[in-house]
């Protein structure tokens, strides 16, 4: 029984007490008449009314809420995107005269999903067919549960690089599905951003509303970004190169946890391979079409001119990377580790920033806020985790504190090679000895006969891990999906236990930016 309930059935049953009180002082007769008929009526109307007064606050009062009808869009973001396409997505239904709401997925409950005539999920995958963190408990929470009443649809954003490609997305799509609700269409799937799919999510969306003309989503502008500069840190690795790129123009605006998106280009090698493959002839202006695109086989386009071709370009697949700097360091860094196909050609994003791209060119970039991974209060200490070149989010954290002056910041860092690796060594040392890193801990796997990871360092440091979680420090995460962020997930669960574990999840005291 709520309190409003108990509350008004307390106050009834005082009246009802205090009348019988007062009717012990009537001793005389109540009236020396008998009543008319009409002040009978009068008397048992006024009876009823008073009975319905009360029946009305004996119910369970309705409290209206911005979530009682309307579109409801969930959003299951790692990076920011998904976030960023259902609050447009909210706002333009609302700009368009409907009643819409973004919230995250773990503020739903097949209960509020009930109250809704339609529900839209737009959820990343991330690393091989993971939820985003904040998400966990969505999925199991629709278990045995009816959703009959309720139409939804799904956008799912992922990488076709990964083999569990849009995972997250088909997991929501078969949940809902599963608990009776009706598709309103079919789940629509981007790879890597791709700018059809997410047309094709727009028209969806401006059929619900009605055919009205949906507000597009506002996705920054690719701007052009000076590659400055550009040198390998780790030379004489076992590992593949690392670069640091450095990227300049003349107003940049982030904050460190932010994400570069990069436009690469094909190399032009490749391009003029390709005309030469398919005997074609082009300009400067058609070469950057086809820089810019997927390149297609030729039995794609037997019969075409390049004209015809150009018009079916798919753009090439975005690639993200941590932002390894501050803009009052007056450059934009990157750390990107080269990769390779099955063929040994360089990867797309890596080899065009690190080796096809020349320097003082222009390289097509848009940064995109990324929430999720933004810092805390400067009184707040954080402890920092990572390997590889998940170190660049992590430094653009300190460089942050650094000139906040918050001292207390404990790295745990990981790689092969002490020699070669230990990237960004001399900032990271010169910040430790003027006290912004209270506790700086190194594990490189090659320098030891025995392969010893950052999550060995930090089970070592168990107590310090209790301690300054106990303090109301926050754990950042950055670098491998696959082998470091499990591992050391699993550390921090034995250490501190499910409850503390999943509490500081809830409260945004753990993020992770794992790929």
């Amino acid at each position: 029984m709520s309190r409003t309930r108990i509350g008004n059935s307390l106050l009834l049953l005082l009246l009802a007490g205090a009348a019988l009180a007062l009717a012990r002082w009537q001793t005389a007769p109540w009236w020396q008449g008998a009543p008319g008929s009409t002040r009978v009526l009068l008397a048992l109307l006024v009876a009823l009314a008073f009975g319905g007064v009360c029946v009305l606050c004996l119910r369970r009062p309705r409290i209206a809420t911005d979530t009682d009808s309307g579109i409801l869009l969930l959003w299951g973001s790692q990076t920011g995107f998904a976030m960023q396409l259902a609050e447009q997505g909210a706002a333009a239904f609302k700009q368009a005269g409907l009643a819409a709401h973004a919230l995250p997925l773990e503020a739903a409950d097949a209960a509020l999903l009930r109250t809704h005539r339609r529900v839209l999920l737009i959820a990343s995958t991330t690393g091989e067919g993971d939820c985003p963190d904040h998400a966990a408990g969505f999925l199991p929470g629709l278990q045995n549960q009816t959703l009959a009443d309720v139409e939804y649809a799904v956008l799912a954003l992922g990488d076709s690089r990964y083999q569990q490609f849009c995972a997250y997305g088909k997991q929501l799509d078969e949940a809902m599905r599963a608990a009776g609700a009706s598709a309103l269409f079919a789940r629509i799937e981007v790879d890597a951003g791709n700018p059809k799919a997410l047309a094709a999510w727009q028209h969806q969306l401006s059929c619900l509303a009605g055919d009205a003309e949906l507000a597009a989503p506002l996705l920054p502008e690719y701007q052009a970004w000076r590659l400055q500069a550009r040198h390998c840190l780790n030379p004489g690795s076992v590992g593949d190169a690392a670069w640091q790129i450095s990227l300049t123009r003349e107003a940049m605006h982030w904050q460190a946890g932010d994400v570069a998106v990069i436009a690469p280009r094909n190399a032009p090698e490749r391009v003029r391979t390709w005309l030469a493959a398919t005997g074609l002839m082009a300009d400067a202006a058609q070469q950057a079409a086809l820089a810019a695109a997927r390149l297609p086989d030729q039995q794609q386009i037997a019969g075409q001119n390049l004209e015809e071709i150009i018009a079916q370009l798919v753009p090439l697949p975005m690639r993200e990377y941590s932002i390894a700097s501050i803009p009052a360091e007056g450059e934009l860094r990157l750390l990107v580790r080269q990769t390779f196909d099955q063929q040994g050609q360089l990867g797309l994003g890596s080899g065009w920033l690190s080796t096809y791209a020349e320097v003082g060119s222009d390289i097509w970039l848009r940064v995109r806020s990324n929430p999720a991974f933004h810092a805390p209060g400067a009184d707040t200490p954080m402890i920092l985790i990572g390997s590889g070149t998940g170190i660049a989010g992590l430094r653009a954290h300190l460089a942050a504190r650094a000139e906040l002056g918050a001292h207390r910041n404990w790295l745990l860092f990981g790689e092969r090679e002490k020699a070669h690796d230990f990237h960004f060594r001399a900032e990271l040392e010169h910040w430790q000895q003027a006290g912004i890193i209270t506790h700086l801990d190194t594990a490189f796997s090659r320098d030891s006969a025995t392969r010893r990871y950052v999550q060995h360092v930090l089970a070592e440091q168990a107590e310090r891990l209790r301690e300054w979680v106990a303090q109301g420090a926050v754990i950042y995460v950055c670098g491998s999906l696959e082998r470091m962020a499990p591992a050391v997930d699993a550390v921090i669960l034995q250490t501190l236990g499910k409850p503390l574990h999943d509490q500081l999840q809830t409260e945004g005291r753990y993020r992770r930016e794992v790929y």
